[in-house]
């Protein structure tokens, strides 16, 4: 069988599309929900300029468009954006999409709302993540609300570091998965047998994790006055254990 190691990173075009094939993006659906809980948690209103920081395949920028907001899009994958232009220009929807980073970004007091849902934290250095909100910080207008969810290995106090191993077969395909923690950071390997391609993948990821205080804590020292922490988009009040939805105000 052939064989072949992805070291995972967004901007990697093979892991783009495993992305795709083994994951896929959230419904339509599910993406107007998830707009309209963002919506009931910030106070935000159409009309308003938002930046869809890691816009994807545009499945948020295009139901917040339909609503009456101004969108941007940003992500580092070229083969999401593609299709996120597509997608707009089917629907009809004047969405400006660019291949860029959160870091990359050069404006000042520009969005009402930076919008990043899922946003990934953990492949950015310590120093790279407070360039990150610092840049993020300063792109929003006055009075501006920068909405976070993220996704990612989290540190937890009663958490355990012990390997974790599962199995699982999916059609002609099986899949064996790793992941642990060690001094802070996950790893993780997931290999996938195919047997009508005859090929073996193996997917490698790490991650920073990162823990409840040490989010919030960057995003003071970038410069935000206000932070809201919540576990889920419900509104349910965030703790050490159960976190990952932060409401920042400029």
């Amino acid at each position: 069988m052939k064989r072949k190691v992805i070291n995972w990173k967004w901007e990697d075009s093979e892991a783009q599309k495993s992305f795709i094939e083994w994951q896929g993006f959230p419904s339509d659906e599910d993406s107007l929900k998830e707009v309209e809980e963002a919506e009931g948690l910030t106070g935000i209103r159409p009309g308003a300029k938002i930046l869809d920081l890691g816009c994807g395949n545009g499945r948020h920028a295009i139901e917040l468009a339909k609503k009456g907001y101004s969108v941007v899009g940003i992500d580092v994958a070229e083969l999401y954006l593609e299709e996120a232009r597509k997608r707009s220009q089917k629907e009809g929807l004047q969405i400006e999409y660019r291949l860029q980073r959160g870091s990359e970004l050069t404006e000042t007091d520009e969005y009402d709302m930076i919008f990043a849902y899922n946003h990934t934290l953990g492949f950015m250095s310590p120093e790279e993540l407070m360039d990150h909100f610092a840049k993020i910080y300063k792109a929003l207008k006055p009075q501006g609300v920068f909405f976070l969810k993220t996704a990612g290995p989290q540190i937890k106090p009663d958490q355990t570091t012990d390997q974790e191993k599962d199995w699982a077969e999916q059609e002609d395909k099986f899949i064996m998965s790793e992941k642990s923690i060690v001094d802070g950071y996950r790893y993780e390997k997931c290999i996938v047998i195919d047997l009508t391609k005859e090929e073996i993948i193996e997917y490698r990821e790490k991650q920073r994790a990162f823990s409840f205080e040490e989010v919030k804590n960057v995003l003071t020292e970038a410069g935000f006055s206000k932070i809201d922490s919540y576990k889920d988009l419900q509104g349910n009040q965030a703790n050490r254990n159960e976190f990952g939805v932060y409401i920042c105000k400029k």
